[in-house]
């Protein structure tokens, strides 16, 4: 006999990319009475790996601070003028 799943995730952020790889964020809450739990979902595909991660609030903050500084400083380090500076 199936159970029926008592959760399901809404979906806020979806980025699709070439060969069916795509990125979606969203936050899991209770079906019948829509009641957020305090749980962030990351799905992710890539041509190598599949990935579908759950996480807290403060989590998910702390991996777009870390996301955040990491691009950023591969982006100034990409930019023309930067390479005069130093």
């Amino acid at each position: 006999m199936k159970t029926k799943k008592r959760q399901q995730t809404t979906w806020k952020f979806h980025a699709s990319y070439a060969d069916g790889t795509y990125l979606k964020i969203g936050y899991v809450h209770n079906k019948s009475r829509g009641v957020r739990d305090d749980v962030i979902r990351l799905k992710s595909r890539s041509l190598s790996m599949e990935l579908d991660i759950q996480m807290r609030i403060d989590e998910a903050v702390l991996l777009a601070a870390g996301l955040t500084k990491v691009a950023g400083q591969m982006l100034i380090g990409q930019l023309p003028m930067t390479k005069l500076l130093k």
